[in-house]
């Protein structure tokens, strides 16, 4: 029986061992992008958490 990898857990490992190749301004930069993308790329879920909150 073969386990699947987990490559979503392998992809946050390769993220995070991304520093160790570039500058220390490079690697702020990205980790910056990816937080700011999150919010954006899932604003509709965003806005319906939001809807729901204020609904209480």
């Amino acid at each position: 029986m073969s386990q699947r990898p987990h490559t979503f857990y392998g992809a946050i490992d390769e993220l995070t061992k991304l520093h160790l190749l570039l500058k220390q301004y490079d690697w702020k930069a990205i980790y910056l992008g990816i937080l700011v993308a999150i919010p954006i790329l899932c604003r509709r879920d965003l806005m319906w958490i939001w809807q729901a909150h204020r609904s209480i």
